[in-house]
């Protein structure tokens, strides 16, 4: 970031809640981010006032860049072929980065980049403080979304995860404090009836991508999200960029239980 200022081609991320959600906007600001330090380009976030924008917030404004400055600065490279040829203004979309990507391309701790905003760390969705605890999180994919289907654009998305490896899971681990989270808050409850010693955050958590979630349901995702960074690890039950992108935000253990 010293020399931030003096590098002349700029990156720019196009991200929108549609394009997907907290993981997918973070994973893909690091990647990118990661390329551009490799190349000496100069990364910049398009700010669109979602949500997400608002309470996971980047360290450094600078990287912050409006619609009016994008358009002002691709004018002046269009008045001038030289400067044109020099800097170039490159416009980024999240697919266009799906191809061969993986979670564990992320090599940066997510922490050195961004930070939870004070209303997410207000925010209190436990019934009572927990330390020292692992977090378990399941995926189970759009497809069990307990949301009106119609928003859902991914309506066969159905994550495979193995029940025996989690109940054999829990059932080693009963002398550590487990948090579980769940994106079907009716297999979470049903997880707890099981096992009532498994904690269970409360509030209204609904995924950050769809157009008929609230400004409260994503305030409880994110601060969700949060709470499993705080984790001292994460267990995935199934595949998930949520609970990666989570592990790797402070660089903690993540166990996979899925193949």
């Amino acid at each position: 970031m010293k020399r931030y200022d003096s590098l002349d081609t700029i990156v720019v991320l196009e991200y929108d809640i549609r394009l997907g959600g907290i993981g997918d906007y973070l994973k893909f600001f690091i990647y990118l981010l990661q390329l551009c330090i490799q190349y000496n380009y100069q990364l910049h976030y398009q700010i669109n006032h979602s949500a997400i924008e608002k309470l996971i917030r980047l360290k450094d404004e600078r990287m912050y860049i409006s619609s009016d400055k994008l358009v002002n600065a691709r004018n002046l490279c269009h008045q001038d072929e030289l400067s044109s040829l020099q800097k170039g203004i490159h416009l980024v979309r999240p697919y266009q980065l799906y191809h061969g990507f993986h979670n564990d391309f992320i090599h940066m701790k997510i922490e050195d980049v961004f930070y939870f905003s004070d209303e997410i760390k207000r925010n209190v969705i436990l019934d009572s403080p927990v330390l020292n605890y692992t977090s378990i999180h399941l995926r189970l994919g759009d497809k069990h979304l307990d949301t009106d289907s119609h928003f859902i654009i991914c309506k066969e998305d159905s994550r495979v995860f193995d029940k025996h490896t989690l109940i054999n899971y829990i059932e080693a681990n009963k002398s550590h404090t487990l948090v579980f989270f769940c994106d079907n808050p009716v297999y979470k409850q049903k997880m707890k009836q099981t096992y009532p010693p498994l904690i269970l955050t409360k509030g209204q958590v609904a995924h950050s991508s769809l157009t008929n979630t609230t400004y409260d349901q994503i305030v409880d995702a994110v601060t969700e999200f949060y709470i499993m960074t705080e984790s001292t690890q994460i267990v995935a039950v199934s595949e998930s960029g949520y609970s990666a992108m989570a592990a790797k935000f402070k660089g903690i253990p993540l166990v996979r239980l899925y193949n």
